[in-house]
C-alpha cells in the first residue's frame, strides 16, 4: 500500500483509465460474495481445548461464549502511512468488508491533499490496487501474480480482526511456538500462509509477524518480513480485536524503522451484519 501511495504522487494523472462506476460496481460485487456466508455454529469453548495453550488464550478472550461463529467482518478507521521514508505521513478513512480465508475489499481516501482514493480487493486469486485523485482520475492500477500473491498474505494477516472465522475450518492449522506464542497457518486458493502471533497471559495479542510477499521498494519482489505491534483493543459486540496496530513492511528486522511505520485504528467492527 505505501509503494501505491507513492506512484499516485510520482505519476499523477499518467495511470491507466479505469472507469469509477466500473470499480465501484465490481467492488459490490466482490463485497456481496465475501458476506454471503454466515455463522451456522456458535461458540463453545471445548472447540480450542486441543488447540496449542497460547492459541486458545487467545480465542476464548477475543471470543465470547456461544457468540455466532462470524465469518465475515465489516470495519472502519483511520490510517497513517508514508509513501516514502523521507516523505509526510498520509492520513486515511477507510472501510473494509474481510472474509479470512476467501478475501477481502478495502476503501480508504486520503483526509488533505493529494485528495486520493484507494480500493483493494482480493478473491479467487483476482486482486487489484487502485488508485485515483478524487475517486476519478486513475494514477495507479497494480494488478498480476504479484498482487494476488500478496494480498493472500493481507488476507491471512487480516484474519485477526475475525477470529470466529478461523474456527470449524480444515485449510487452518495451529502450532505451538512457545508458551507465549503459537504459528498460524491458512490455506488461501492452495497457497499457505503462515504467520506467528504473541498472546500474553490474559490472551490479548501484543505482535503479529510473517514472511509475506510483496513488492518492497528496490528490493523487488520476494518474500520479506512483515508485521505489526498491537498497542490497543477493544471490544465489538461478542468479540475483542485489535483497535490499533503499528507496523508494516521489515517489521522485527533491522530495517525496521519505527518512525516511519504506518499505523491503524479500527473504530468501528460488525460481524456477520450484526454489532
Amino acid at each position: 500500500m505505501v509503494a501505491v501511495l507513492a506512484v499516485a504522487v510520482g505519476v499523477l494523472g499518467m495511470g491507466l483509465w479505469l472507469p469509477s462506476h466500473q470499480t465501484k460496481r465490481r467492488l459490490e460485487e466482490i463485497t456481496a460474495r465475501l458476506r454471503s456466508s454466515t455463522a451456522s455454529k456458535a461458540f463453545d469453548p471445548a472447540m480450542v481445548a486441543d488447540l496449542p495453550q497460547p492459541a486458545r488464550r487467545f480465542l476464548l478472550h477475543a471470543i465470547r461464549p456461544g457468540a455466532p461463529l462470524a465469518r465475515f467482518v465489516d470495519l472502519r478507521g483511520t490510517a497513517k502511512m508514508k509513501p516514502a521514508p523521507d516523505k509526510d505521513f498520509f492520513e486515511l478513512i477507510w472501510d473494509e468488508t474481510l472474509t479470512p480465508g476467501l478475501g477481502l475489499v478495502w476503501r480508504a481516501k486520503t483526509t488533505k491533499a493529494p485528495p486520493l482514493t484507494i480500493n483493494d480487493h482480493y478473491l479467487h486469486d483476482d486482486a487489484a490496487v487502485r488508485v485515483a485523485v478524487l475517486g476519478l482520475v486513475p494514477v495507479a492500477n497494480d494488478t498480476g501474480p504479484d498482487v494476488v500473491r500478496s494480498s493472500k498474505g493481507r488476507v491471512a494477516a487480516e484474519a485477526l480482526w475475525c477470529p470466529s472465522a478461523l474456527l470449524d475450518r480444515p485449510d487452518v492449522r495451529w502450532e505451538t511456538v512457545d508458551e507465549e506464542r503459537f504459528r498460524l497457518r491458512q490455506s488461501i486458493e492452495g497457497e499457505e500462509v503462515a504467520m506467528v502471533l504473541a498472546v500474553d497471559a490474559q490472551g490479548r495479542v501484543t505482535e503479529l509477524r510473517m514472511e509475506r510477499f510483496g513488492n518492497v521498494g528496490k528490493d523487488g519482489a520476494g518474500l520479506y518480513p512483515y508485521g505489526f505491534a498491537v498497542e490497543e483493543e477493544r471490544r465489538f459486540g461478542d468479540f475483542t480485536i485489535a483497535s490499533r496496530v503499528r507496523g508494516g513492511w521489515w517489521y522485527g528486522s533491522e530495517r525496521f524503522v519505527p518512525e516511519n511505520a504506518s499505523s491503524f485504528v479500527v473504530t468501528d467492527a460488525a460481524f456477520d451484519g450484526r454489532r
